[in-house]
């Protein structure tokens, strides 16, 4: 158990607690499980605060954001074999935004009533033997959903991951080279005011964020203290954003050499 005591001015100098306490009950070798409650607060950033542009009105009557999260979840351990399983629970309070006003085409900052977002995740580690090529297998998979309103164009807030797919695999091409593949599929809800930079404004509706699939690979010669590399990042070239209208990038190419050095 413990606890947070904050004090601050912007909170007109009131002493807030917040507790959090984590549990576990391992019953056997094989099987722990957990559960935990916390309480949090974010203050807003400078930003959040006093930003000021063309695009952007910033909000100094702000109040912080105060949330409540509950988890509740399982792990197994058996050999070379490992399992996860867990359900959570996140309440949010005067939650911070940057709101899209349309009649004044301009970005707000304003504070949600509530929030309550919920989602489970469950994955699993497989380290198999070192006489077969295949050394490694790994998935994941996280779904979460939230009370969106559709009364809102959020900036950022209401984008979360719906689904996220995370599969893995490490295997030997020859001695002592080996490769490992990671694969993911994201699928973000709500979506985002495209900006033309044509036209120099942003859109009037919103551009629903598509799901994607993306595939990254590294192969290397590990030796006693040298570590030989290549790796790709987003072998597809898929084009993506993770927010609005700040494109990732696209294939990454990397190569390099690793020294350890007694």
């Amino acid at each position: 158990m413990g606890a947070l005591a904050n004090h601050n001015n912007y909170t007109s100098g009131k002493i807030n607690i917040y507790p959090g306490i984590d549990l576990a009950f391992q019953p056997n070798n094989m099987l722990k499980i957990y559960a935990s409650a916390n309480r949090a607060m974010r203050l807003p950033t400078f930003t959040d605060l006093y930003y000021e542009s063309p695009d952007h009105i910033s909000n100094p009557d702000l109040k912080p954001e105060r949330s409540t999260e509950y988890e509740l979840g399982a792990k197994i351990s058996s050999g070379n074999l490992f399992v996860n399983a867990g359900y959570f629970y996140r309440n949010i309070t005067n939650i911070i935004d940057w709101i899209w006003q349309v009649e004044q085409e301009k970005w707000h900052t304003m504070n949600l009533t509530k929030i309550y977002t919920h989602g489970m995740s469950i994955g699993g580690l497989w380290n198999t033997s070192e006489n077969i090529p295949i050394q490694s297998l790994s998935a994941s998979y996280t779904f979460m959903t939230s009370n969106k309103s559709n009364q809102y164009n959020s900036n950022y807030v209401m984008d979360y991951m719906r689904h996220k797919i995370n599969m893995g695999i490490t295997h030997r091409i020859i001695e002592k080279v080996c490769g490992h593949w990671q694969i993911a599929l994201q699928d973000r809800n709500g979506g985002y005011l495209r900006y033309d930079t044509e036209n120099d404004a942003f859109d009037t509706e919103m551009t629903p964020y598509e799901p994607f699939w993306k595939i990254d690979l590294r192969i290397y010669r590990q030796a006693e203290r040298l570590n030989i590399f290549a790796e790709a990042s987003n072998l597809g070239g898929k084009q993506y954003q993770d927010l609005g209208n700040v494109v990732l990038p696209g294939r990454w190419v990397r190569a390099g050499i690793e020294m350890t050095l007694k």
